[in-house]
């Protein structure tokens, strides 16, 4: 089954209460959820965090999907990591504000066709 990796977890608070900042949901259309990483979460310490992440995307796969959400350095991270997991090839989901739907980039950082 494919996973979509979500980079971080997109929360906020509002009255001190944990709240959604926006809904991912429609990207269960492309597998099953995995949060990499928590709200509070920084690259301070890069080593412990890109262990971290390595593991949970321990198989990584043509099948799967990056949701690029929160920091750009643990985005940028968390998509090397993805190209190096699997010979340079990942895809990523973008919101499309205007069609309502996640659409898929598919990206080869070797720079070889797909």
């Amino acid at each position: 089954m494919s996973r979509v990796f979500v980079v971080t977890e997109p929360i906020t608070y509002k009255d001190g209460i944990v709240v959604p900042l926006f809904d991912i949901s429609p990207a269960r259309e492309f597998g099953e959820i995995r949060i990499l990483t928590e709200h509070n979460q920084s690259m301070t310490a890069s080593v412990p965090m890109v262990r971290m992440i390595r593991e949970k995307m321990k198989g990584f796969c043509d099948a799967d999907y990056i949701l690029p959400v929160g920091d750009p350095v643990v985005i940028a991270t968390v998509a090397a990591i993805a190209s190096d997991l699997n010979h340079g090839y990942f895809q990523m989901l973008k919101w499309n504000k205007r069609m309502r739907q996640y659409d898929v980039y598919k990206i080869n950082a070797y720079g070889s066709k797909l």
